[in-house]
């Protein structure tokens, strides 16, 4: 991955779910991830709601959580 990051120039983030995320432990998995150069992370399975549990951990790494919102997510009408 490391590679990689030295020839690409636009952010990258990675898309995976929640319970991949926690298998690994959030800390490890974002760190891991901030130190290969990804800018944010995907996780179309946490309900916006309930993003903010991640979204303070990507901010200690410097990454962006981006969500995804459907025209029935709370908040999003």
């Amino acid at each position: 991955m490391e590679d990689l990051r030295r020839d690409v120039t636009v952010p990258m983030v990675f898309m995976t779910h929640a319970n991949v995320v926690f298998s690994y432990g959030m800390d490890w998995f974002l760190s891991r991830a901030a130190e290969v150069g990804m800018s944010g992370l995907i996780l179309p399975d946490v309900p916006f709601e309930e993003k903010e549990e991640f979204a303070t951990t990507c901010r200690k790494y410097g990454l962006e959580l981006v969500p995804l919102i459907a025209p029935t997510s709370v908040g999003a009408h």
